[in-house]
């Protein structure tokens, strides 16, 4: 990695004119920009710093290294930080919790408020609950785990409603696929998993409809996660066929642009610009490097490519338009298309990325990433992309689990050094 490439780059995130928007939601622009381009600068020192730091001894290169360093020092995070961090939004999970045990998604947002959604969230949910030694969590769990056993997707209770019932139902079964490979062993769990797994193959064979709109064409953002849900699976000892995955892998593929690297909305399409794939390309690199079939370099690219889009995410979330304070347009066509409330979906996939990467550098992308990640968590505890779609249950749990990841590319990275220093 160039520390004199990601220094420029988060110079210029910097804005000349701050976009118009309400005093409220400039100040949480602001925080995004000047969080990503804290995090990119920061990114030349701690690399440089936790691998040694002798690459760039001296002219341009010192320099560089120099004002990286002194942006590292301002931008490491602590576990002290993390925890609370991580506290916070737990709690504000758990006093969101709905009646019927699930979480939901953010207001208005009429055509995803549905059994799948609501299933998929709740299991992101879970996910960030789980660990938790506060008061009511273990209820809260049990709660959740029924909901999804009720509309995840295998049971025949549930409807079929709203936009793309076959795109949501595939969303509920892959989160739920995960959710149960994570509980405690038992034949019950076991017949549940292989349920998920049997509706799965059977849904993606028989109508293709991994793509928006029960469309034919699949979607690259949900194509990331069902890789990921039936590799863990295969990984825990089911049964899952190497045919599946190997013909998922290839459509996440068929979608990479040839001109810089990123992945299109769908398979075979690849016609945005860079910074428009940055959530969905880290997504699928992730999954693709998992299944040897990428690269460190590519791995790096991706991660690059993110942190450069928050720029244009901080922007995007200040115009009242946007769904992201509650406007009606979700992609702006003035910023490479950018959506904001594919900003958590894009930095949890981020955070994923650092185990793939060497210990420094992941360890200097989980302080870069992790300090992002806590200067957009919001007052009450919540972080949130979206208003009007995924909604804050959603966006926090996203970032529970990314600052996990964060933390754990951290202490990698720590115990590297140590090692290396003996």
């Amino acid at each position: 990695m160039n520390p004199k490439t990601i220094l420029v780059a988060a110079l210029a995130l910097i804005p000349a004119a701050q976009s118009p928007a309400g005093a409220a939601e400039a100040a949480r622009s602001r925080s995004v920009k000047e969080g990503s381009a804290a995090a990119l600068a920061g990114a030349a020192g701690m690399v440089g710093s936790l691998s040694g730091g002798a690459a760039l001894s001296g002219g341009v290169g010192g320099a560089v290294a120099a004002i990286g360093a002194a942006a590292a020092r301002a931008s490491l995070i602590t576990p002290e930080e993390v925890e609370r961090s991580i506290e916070r939004g737990q709690t504000y999970l758990l006093a969101n919790q709905r009646a019927d045990g699930s979480w939901t998604v953010g207001t208005g947002a009429t055509s995803a408020n549905t059994e799948y959604v609501r299933a998929a969230i709740t299991a992101y949910v879970l996910s960030a609950l789980r660990g938790s030694s506060a008061e009511g969590v273990q209820g809260a769990i049990g709660r959740g785990e029924a909901y999804i056993d009720q509309f995840g997707g295998t049971s025949t209770t549930t409807t079929r409603e709203g936009f793309g019932g076959n795109t949501q139902r595939l969303y509920a079964l892959t989160l739920g696929l995960a959710n149960s490979v994570s509980r405690t062993p038992s034949e019950e769990n076991d017949m549940r998993v292989n349920a998920y797994i049997v509706e799965i193959s059977s849904l993606v064979r028989t109508t293709g409809s991994t793509g928006y709109y029960g469309g034919t064409r699949p979607s690259t953002f949900q194509l990331a996660m069902l890789a990921e849900a039936l590799r863990e699976a295969r990984e825990a000892g089911f049964h899952v066929s190497r045919r599946l995955l190997g013909t998922i892998h290839r459509d996440i593929e068929s979608a990479r642009s040839p001109d810089h690297g990123g992945f299109g909305y769908y398979t075979g399409g690849h016609t945005e610009r860079a910074e428009g794939t940055a959530s969905r390309s880290i997504a699928n690199e992730v999954a693709l490097a998992r299944a040897g079939r990428s690269t460190p370099a590519r791995l790096t690219a991706a991660l690059q490519r993110l942190m450069r889009a928050q720029g244009l995410i901080g922007e995007v979330a200040a115009s009242t338009t946007n769904f992201y304070s509650g406007g009606t347009t979700p992609h702006d066509p003035a910023r490479q298309n950018i959506a904001a409330y594919y900003q958590l979906f894009g930095l949890y996939w981020g955070s994923e990325a650092l185990a793939g990467l060497q210990p420094a550098e992941g360890a200097g992308y989980g302080h870069s990433l992790g300090r992002l990640l806590i200067s957009i968590q919001r007052a009450d505890g919540s972080w949130r992309d979206s208003q009007v779609y995924a909604g804050p249950a959603y966006g926090t749990a996203m970032g529970i689990l990314s600052l996990r990841n964060c933390a754990q590319a951290i202490r990698r990275g720590e115990r590297a050094r140590r090692d290396s220093a003996r």
